[in-house]
């Protein structure tokens, strides 16, 4: 790739976060929205939630935040703490990445997934 093409996709870049931050911006404000998830017996879950909010959507098993996928092209954020925690978390987590162990590993390897701070 030469410099033009490279000044060509950084500007392109730019213009999707501004316009990404506009309609941020005029979208109306809505408050999160909370929604347990499913046991295995069917039943809504007191412990594992999946929080929907206009920045993207969250994972949390009882007070710990796990995983956030932001809205943008921004890559998915996992807990740096907490993200391998327990079984129950684990097995959460899995349905709400809609992958096992192993890919989740590979992602947080190869950099689709980034490892962060996301409980302070």
């Amino acid at each position: 790739m030469n410099k033009t093409q490279r000044e060509a996709e950084a500007t392109a870049a730019i213009n999707l976060i501004k316009q990404i931050q506009t309609l941020n911006s005029i979208l109306p404000q809505t408050p999160p929205k909370v929604l347990p998830m499913t046991t295995p017996g069917g039943n809504p879950s007191r412990t594992q939630f999946i929080i929907i909010t206009q920045q993207g959507t969250y994972f949390q098993s009882y007070s710990s935040t796990i995983a956030f996928i932001p809205n943008n092209s921004s890559p998915t954020q996992l807990d740096r703490s907490t993200w391998n925690y327990s079984r129950t978390t684990n097995k959460y987590r899995n349905i709400f990445l809609e992958e096992g162990i192993a890919t989740t590993k590979e992602k947080i390897a190869n950099g689709t997934y980034i490892l962060k701070d996301l409980n302070k």
